[in-house]
């Protein structure tokens, strides 16, 4: 079921993404197959166990879960037209002459096309405009933000936000809101 127990007909992709409803992204992921699904997934550096083949992940439900680091990695690809940078705290350290003692490697590699990363991004925005992520809309930033809840029996425990530009990606989490 939706987030607020309520069943919304149908609905464009765009507001599906935007107001974070379940039904669609299980239709979808239906759609398209477990399969192609997980080969996306993992070329944007998500890695899906086969155990987790199933249509809850349409909603992010991994046995193990995810780490940060692969989720930002992740929206930072969409943010990159489709190009896997990698990515690192540092690209530089230089002496106190200011020659490079350390230069990160470069690293590229296209896992998307920029059409359907732009497309997708596009929706993103949505979201940070009108959508679950509304907040976002006051920084007046071209900001595509997606959100999302980790639950138990006893409701939400955490709370997510993945939000980028084309200058940076963040991802907050807060975590046991339940107490």
């Amino acid at each position: 079921n939706n987030a607020d127990n309520k069943y919304h007909g149908y609905v464009s992709t765009r507001q599906a993404i935007s107001e974070s409803l379940n039904i669609p992204a299980v239709k979808a992921l239906d759609y398209v197959g477990l399969k192609k699904s997980k080969e996306t997934l993992n070329s944007f550096g998500i890695n899906v166990a086969n155990s987790d083949l199933n249509l809850s992940l349409a909603l992010g439900s991994m046995k193990n879960g995810i780490d940060m680091f692969s989720l930002v990695n992740a929206y930072s690809i969409l943010a990159n037209d489709g190009i896997n940078k990698g990515w690192t705290f540092i690209d530089r350290i230089e002496n106190e002459q200011g020659k490079p003692i350390y230069l990160r490697e470069k690293f590229q590699e296209k896992v998307a096309s920029a059409e359907d990363c732009f497309l997708l991004t596009d929706m993103l925005k949505e979201t940070a405009s009108t959508g679950t992520a509304r907040r976002l809309n006051d920084l007046n930033l071209p900001i595509a933000s997606k959100t999302g809840t980790a639950s138990n029996k006893n409701g939400n425990t955490d709370l997510f936000n993945v939000s980028y530009t084309t200058e940076n990606t963040i991802l907050t989490w807060v975590a046991n809101i339940s107490g």
